[in-house]
């Protein structure tokens, strides 16, 4: 079927089972678009007659097109709703404000860190050793490999990790605060250039209206002269029955007018 064919049969927005690769009785593991034309079918570079679906960003031969009954089409996009994986849950909420207060005051009652070992009290004892004396933590025993070593570095420097993250957070808001401020400033500016731009064409239209208005009895004036000229050389013409001659004049006096006509109907 050429693009011709296909058009006069099958309007923009026909359904299809499309075959971007391979069609299924040439590959077991050909890909199936249930999808819809998004374009007339025409020719390719290459001579091709080929059509744009949904959902595929390059054009498919129509050998890898196929119209579908609308229940057949219906039939098949339940069969991929129905094989499609279902979709997990997200597992964190955003952070609420409330949320968020929780979390700082936790780590704000909590023992300064990072939290480091002290043999002294113990092999798993940890405490903040960076003041005037030591703040135990407690005995945290990790245990030992790769998942106790991860767990070992997140446990001693949350607190201060906890505490950076916060602040962050803070700068962030901050400075998207500044930010929405910053676009609702310049919406505003917009609107008033717009209006000013606005006023100024209308201004303008005005102005050439008016220099329109005071020029035309001159143009008419310009005009007329013409036309008196044109007018005296047909009749001269005639007069010395120069036929063909005047005929010419009065073709060329008609233009003259045609081409005034339009002039002025562009400027108003």
């Amino acid at each position: 079927m050429n693009a011709e064919q296909f058009n006069a049969s099958h309007p923009v927005g026909t359904l299809v089972f499309a075959y971007p690769g391979f069609r299924p009785e040439d590959a077991s593991d050909a890909r199936r678009l249930v999808t819809r034309t998004r374009t007339e079918a025409q020719l390719s570079a290459s001579g091709d007659p080929v059509v744009w679906v949904e959902g595929e960003g390059s054009y498919i031969c129509l050998t890898h097109v196929d119209p579908v009954a609308e229940d057949v089409w219906e039939a098949a996009r339940e069969a991929e709703k129905q094989a499609e994986p279902e979709a997990k849950p997200a597992t964190v909420a955003r952070l609420s404000p409330e949320r968020e207060s929780e979390i700082a005051a936790r780590a704000e009652a909590a023992t300064p860190g990072p939290w480091e070992a002290n043999a002294e009290y113990g092999a798993h004892f940890y405490a903040y050793l960076g003041g005037p004396y030591l703040l135990g933590v407690g005995t945290l025993n990790f245990g030992e490999g790769t998942a106790a070593e991860a767990d070992k570095a997140l446990t001693v420097n949350a607190r201060e990790d906890i505490r950076e993250l916060l602040a962050e957070l803070a700068a962030v808001r901050a400075e998207r605060d500044q930010a929405e401020a910053r676009i609702v400033q310049l919406e505003t500016e917009r609107t008033t250039l717009l209006g000013v731009i606005s006023d100024a064409a209308e201004q303008a239209r005005d102005d050439h209206d008016r220099i329109t208005e005071l020029e035309r009895p001159a143009v008419e004036a310009k005009r007329n002269e013409i036309r008196a000229s044109f007018t005296s050389t047909i009749a001269q013409a005639q007069e010395d029955r120069d036929h063909e001659g005047a005929f010419a004049l009065e073709c060329q006096l008609r233009e003259r007018e045609e081409q005034w006509k339009r002039k002025d109907e562009a400027a108003t």
